[in-house]
């Protein structure tokens, strides 16, 4: 039943190891150590849900390999022996051993069918990955926040020049200026994704719908032909809805265009070059002033501008980190409540099986250290 991997898991120096790989070795003369032939081979019959296996183990070939008695023939089957039949003998040098080390028996408990450590630890290390990938992320998203503070004393400063420039006379001319500059860059912006929005779905339909051949079905019984009725019906209405898509697209598209059209001949336009002359004006004024440059007020309200994009996506990633930071308080809670399965699980075994035997006592205390227990 392949139980030699339990041997082999034991410390090197372990005396039930030692003997075991020593009873392994091949005799080749006496008084050498080993009691098995270059021949050996081991059967064993086991009667499992109404099913009779055979698990053979030879020196040729070390793994074991499972039969299943079917009628009068034996069947080759897949899987481990070692998880499939899961019966445990023991020597009673083993069971001496065990009584030294009481990490042996928490073992054996584990590999039971009650505590299933090998899905728990599956589901264990999952989580434990899961947490480290989110503080990862978060760290990550930090170092991106990091810089916010210097963007947003930027915008401090920047802010006060444009008031200096606002507080003046031409405070009206130079609102104007930046309530329309404001505007246009929100109207540019929104045009631009619905470029973007339209491209996307007209790429999904031309490269990524579905497609099918009915030439490669070849229906030959009635029950073939009915589905490739339903299949063809399927098709067509696949390309109605592609077609509709399209329509739609071009449709927005169109839309957009008068948009630009009436956009490009509104008053909104008209008012706003209106303002950008009067801001060319008045940047005159304010070199004929000793303003350093004539652009300062405009390279001042594009700089607070995109300030103002920089710092509103820093505040998105701060929203971000909040949200997993959220998946981390839950995910570091579902490692806790895994753990305490993992001891509730260890404990109904022992309940199960253990409770009332006065020669066997062991007590597992939640979340303890199994290297260190105690029997």
């Amino acid at each position: 039943m392949d139980r030699a991997r339990d041997i082999q898991n034991l410390n090197p120096n372990n005396e039930v190891r030692r003997t075991f790989e020593n009873f392994i070795k091949v005799c080749n003369t006496k008084g050498s150590d080993g009691v098995l032939l270059e021949d050996t081979h081991i059967v064993c019959l086991y009667h499992k849900d109404s099913a009779l296996y055979s698990l053979e183990w030879s020196q040729v070939d070390p793994k074991v390999e499972i039969k299943k008695k079917v009628e009068d023939n034996w069947i080759v089957e897949d899987g481990d022996a070692h998880s499939r039949f899961p019966v445990k003998i023991f020597s009673q040098k083993q069971v001496y051993d065990f009584a030294k080390n009481p990490n042996a028996l928490l073992n054996l408990i584990d590999q039971s069918s009650s505590v299933q450590y090998k899905e728990w630890n599956m589901r264990w290390g999952d989580e434990i990955s899961r947490y480290y990938s989110l503080c990862a992320q978060k760290r990550e998203l930090e170092l991106q926040i990091s810089h916010k503070p210097t963007l947003v004393g930027q915008l401090a400063d920047i802010e006060q020049k444009i008031s200096v420039l606002e507080n003046s006379s031409h405070q009206e001319v130079l609102t104007k200026y930046q309530n329309y500059a404001n505007k246009s860059r929100i109207i540019s912006e929104y045009q631009s994704s619905i470029v973007n929005f339209s491209n996307l779905f007209t790429n999904l339909i031309d490269e990524q719908s579905p497609k099918l051949n009915l030439s490669e079905f070849k229906p030959v019984l009635e029950s073939e032909v009915e589905i490739a009725s339903h299949l063809e019906l399927l098709s067509e209405q696949l390309e109605t809805f592609k077609q509709d898509m399209l329509n739609n697209i071009y449709t927005l598209e169109s839309q957009l265009e008068a948009f630009d059209k009436s956009y490009s001949q509104s008053n909104f336009i008209s008012e706003k070059s209106a303002a950008v002359a009067a801001q060319t004006n008045l940047s005159q004024t304010f070199i004929s002033q000793g303003i350093e440059s004539s652009n300062q007020y405009e390279s001042l309200i594009d700089t607070k501008l995109s300030l103002e994009k920089s710092i509103d996506s820093l505040n998105k990633v701060e929203k971000r980190i909040q949200e997993v930071n959220d998946q981390i308080q839950n995910s570091y809670q579902s490692i806790i409540d895994i753990r305490i399965e993992l001891t509730e699980n260890r404990i109904e075994f022992l309940n199960r099986y253990i409770n009332g035997n006065d020669a066997i006592q062991i007590q597992i205390l939640p979340l303890c250290d199994r290297y260190h227990l105690e029997i």
